[in-house]
């Protein structure tokens, strides 16, 4: 009897095994070909730009500078794991700058509104579905090229720098800096997003003249040609 038993249970231990072997290991098998990112993901993102605290030469700005986003955004597949996504909202910059004028330290307050279109490929995709890890709302690490179109709508009037809050010119600025990030999901409605991002050149149009900048002229280490950028996002 004593024999029977522990032959059922290693009868039943190998099945059991068997089972968690197809379970764990059955993703190798899928073709490739058909891991893909999600469709389509929609939804209202708010990120902060990290980097923007430590001084800028370029800018201007002092240590404490905070810059915000609130936008729309769309991103939607447009290969097995590249996606373009596209974005609309309104920036909230508080500048810390010293007013020459005034002979002191001061916050500025501008306000803008971005454009964004970023291709994007998420190249760990196959090996994270491989090692059944989550690829919810497209959660891994990726690539891009975002290019940004900013222009000022308010500017916060400080003494030595403008005199009203509606800009007397036309100004954008123009980035397309290499990126790479790490997106991780929450919930099925909720995910955050960090990225590094260099940026070997700027671009300015401002009253009818086109400035390019590069990063060895504004300082290829500095605060002005990095950027970090933390990302919480809800998606419809």
């Amino acid at each position: 009897m004593k024999q029977l038993l522990l032959l059922s249970l290693l009868f039943s231990n190998v099945l059991f095994c068997k089972a968690q072997e197809e379970v764990i290991f059955n993703d190798i098998t899928v073709d490739k070909k058909e891991i893909k990112v999600a469709k389509t993901i929609t939804g209202i993102e708010f990120n902060a730009d990290l980097i923007h605290i430590l001084p800028g030469t370029y800018t201007g700005h002092l240590f404490g500078t905070a810059e915000t986003h609130l936008s729309y955004f769309h991103e939607n597949r447009i290969a097995n794991t590249w996606t373009l996504n596209k974005s609309v909202g309104l920036g909230n910059t508080f500048n810390h700058i010293y007013g020459s004028t005034l002979g002191k330290e001061v916050y500025q307050y501008s306000l803008s509104v971005d454009l964004k279109i970023e291709p994007r490929w998420y190249f760990d995709q196959r090996p994270r579905y491989a090692h059944n890890k989550s690829t919810l709302n497209n959660t891994g690490w990726f690539l891009s090229l975002p290019l940004t179109l900013s222009t000022n709508l308010l500017q916060q009037p400080v003494a030595g720098y403008n005199t009203q809050w509606l800009p007397s010119h036309f100004n954008m600025n123009i980035i397309a800096p290499p990126t790479i990030g790490y997106r991780n999901s929450l919930s099925k409605n909720l995910f955050w997003e960090l990225s590094a991002v260099y940026i070997p050149v700027r671009a300015l149009f401002y009253d009818g003249s086109f400035i390019l900048k590069s990063a060895d002229k504004i300082g290829q280490f500095s605060a002005d040609s990095f950027n970090s950028e933390l990302k919480i996002a809800y998606t419809f």
